[in-house]
């Protein structure tokens, strides 16, 4: 099971759940929207929550930087259409420097990224490679056999806010 993004309810709500029924589960985070970041408001979750939740064994990994569409070359955070020696930095930074603040703030080993969105292509993935990651999933729901290739690995989509989807 995975949790996208680090939402403060994922600690406050799902974790309690999980933890439970003895359920693993990883945590895909963006670093940005970690509580101090660029998009960690008052529903963000904090490095000393990441920090406990590590502590208690639950898998963090990365998810970016700042959540963006990383196929497009527009920077969010700087409101502006990139060139593509920028694109070429911004995307080398959303992808490695996620993994790396990751390692660093937490002290763990980050090999496994989760596309935000899902979107992503080939340079994308070859970026990712380089940086280390040792897999990348989308949100493209499919069964992960050990054929499946680990830089296009399959996951269920399903969005707490939506109680239906969520039950079934």
């Amino acid at each position: 099971i995975t949790f996208d993004d680090g939402w403060k309810s994922q600690y406050d709500v799902a974790w309690p759940i999980m933890k439970k029924f003895g359920y693993p589960f990883t945590l895909f985070i963006y670093t940005e929207g970690v509580r101090g970041g660029h998009f960690g408001g008052g529903e963000a979750i904090t490095w000393e929550q990441l920090a406990e939740m590590r502590d208690a064994g639950i898998d963090i990994q990365a998810h970016s930087e700042t959540h963006q569409d990383l196929r497009k070359p527009y920077d969010k955070v700087a409101k502006k259409k990139l060139s593509p020696p920028e694109y070429e930095q911004w995307l080398q930074n959303e992808v490695g420097r996620s993994k790396e603040t990751l390692e660093q703030r937490l002290g763990i080993k980050v090999n496994c990224f989760a596309v935000p969105y899902g979107f992503y292509n080939q340079h994308i993935k070859e970026i990712a490679t380089r940086a280390g990651y040792e897999a990348m999933f989308t949100v493209y729901g499919q069964p992960i056999t050990y054929r499946s290739p680990v830089d296009s690995l399959g996951r269920y989509l399903i969005e707490g806010n939506k109680p239906k989807v969520f039950a079934d």
